[in-house]
This record gives structure tokens, sequence and C-alpha cells, in this order.
């Protein structure tokens, strides 16, 4: 999944910032698919496939390796 996460966006989704580059997800894959399958809802104003799983390319985006751990902390976005 990383590669064609990483050949579809080519840059950060936040910064569009071209490298380097880690392959995030909206959620730990121990989580499960239900947990992205709300997140995607939530977040989206699509549908999601009834078969929509963590391994999915659409939960996986790429973010500039000094944004990744700000994600993986959930304090992107904050303002703290």
């Amino acid at each position: 999944m990383a590669s064609r996460v990483g050949q579809r966006d080519g840059e950060c989704w936040v910064s569009r910032f071209s490298g380097p580059l880690i392959n995030s997800h909206i959620c730990p894959k121990r989580m499960g698919d239900d947990l992205a399958r709300i997140i995607y809802t939530t977040f989206t104003s699509t549908a999601h496939s009834p078969n929509l799983s963590i391994y999915d390319e659409v939960c996986g985006p790429n973010l500039s390796s000094s944004l990744d751990p700000f994600f993986d902390s959930h304090s992107l976005g904050s303002g703290d």
C-alpha cells in the first residue's frame, strides 16, 4: 500500500512538501476497519465502500517527516 500511496500523492497532504514523506494511517491498524469507517464517514462528505479497510489507500495520507509525529500524537492542528 505504501508505494501506491506514494505514487498517488508524491507530496505531503498538509504542506505539499515533496520529501521525505511518511505514509501514515488515519488510525492505528490495531483499531481495525470499523474505526477507519467511522473516521472516513466523519471527515468526508462521501459514503464509504462497505468493504473499506484500514489497509485501503484512502486511509493512508502521505505526510512530511516533520509533520507525521504531530499526526501520530493527535496534535496536528490542535493549536496546542
